[in-house]
């Protein structure tokens, strides 16, 4: 048996068709991305809220995993009070979606050479070098 597809229509035009409710927010945020630079935060949040109302719409879909995932996203935007920091999220929340999310747990670190060939840590660098580059300073 097939799964039926949730059709997404603006203003009564077909725009997409997905087959998970959480990919109805992907879809959105995947259409928005290139105007949020143009818009204030609270305009921003006021879209997502309405995204989010549209979604819990189809609560007779929903699973409870579903609803506790829009739940957590809607908390965390809610929580975001910086214009950048909360495209940001929105960006990593896109590619995470696409398979194409940071790789978490890397780290750097100083290390000096012990005796026996053996390294020992001096210091280590907790950031991601993914979000954060690193200038790395020969010592």
């Amino acid at each position: 048996m097939k799964k039926e597809m949730i059709k997404i229509l603006i203003n009564g035009k077909f725009y997409y068709e997905v087959d998970k409710p959480e990919d109805v927010l992907l879809s959105f945020f995947q259409r928005d991305i290139d105007i949020y630079s143009l818009m204030s935060i609270d305009a921003i949040k006021q879209r997502i809220t309405s995204t989010i109302e549209l979604i819990n719409e189809l609560e007779s879909i929903l699973t409870m995993k579903t609803k506790k995932f829009i739940k957590t996203i809607e908390d965390t935007i809610n929580r975001i009070d910086k214009k950048d920091v909360l495209i940001g999220f929105i960006i990593n929340f896109i590619l995470t979606k696409e398979g194409f999310g940071l790789l978490h747990g890397f780290g750097c670190a100083t290390v000096e050479k012990a005796s026996k060939g053996k390294q020992k840590v001096k210091t280590m660098i907790r950031i991601n070098p993914e979000k954060q580059p690193i200038k790395v300073i020969k010592q």
